[in-house]
């Protein structure tokens, strides 16, 4: 009889506690599998920007679908641009405001260890009229990019 009482006692317990455990592993579950929260670079674009060979400083925008991403060169050139939209984008190239370009090409600047800051990129890449189409497919791929003056 002592346990039967027991045992009644018990059962709201255990049936509170999977109510519990449940309603904290279940929300964890459903924002796992829908998705929910950054997916920092799975579609990505990166590759070199340069003019003349030389590594170009500059931002980096892609545009298309009502939708934009943008990324910035590093001294040899190299961007990333992480999410682009996808399909066809104009690709805009642009100084970097603010930055301090110096138009020594990479081997003729000692003081930086052979490393210059890159070239600026001409004008024309930042407009409607210069800007490049690129059609970004889902995942990560390689775009590397050749100015012309």
């Amino acid at each position: 009889m002592l346990i039967a009482w027991s045992l009644r006692g018990i059962r709201p317990l255990l049936s509170l506690r999977l109510t519990c455990l449940a309603s904290l592993i279940l929300p964890l579950v459903f924002f796992g599998a829908s998705g929910c929260g950054s997916k920092e670079g799975a579609n990505s674009v990166s590759g070199k920007i340069t003019l003349k060979g030389d590594p170009v400083n500059a931002k980096v925008k892609f545009v298309g679908g009502g939708k934009e991403a943008e990324g910035a060169t590093t001294l040899d050139g190299s961007y990333t641009v992480n999410n682009p939209p996808v399909g066809s984008c104009k690709v805009y190239v642009t100084a970097m405001p603010g930055a301090v370009i110096n138009p020594t090409p990479v081997k003729d600047a000692p003081s930086m260890g052979g490393k210059s800051p890159g070239v600026p990129p001409p004008a024309k890449y930042g407009t409607e009229a210069g800007a490049i189409t690129y059609e970004v497919k889902p995942g990560k791929q390689t775009y590397n990019i050749e100015l012309e003056p």
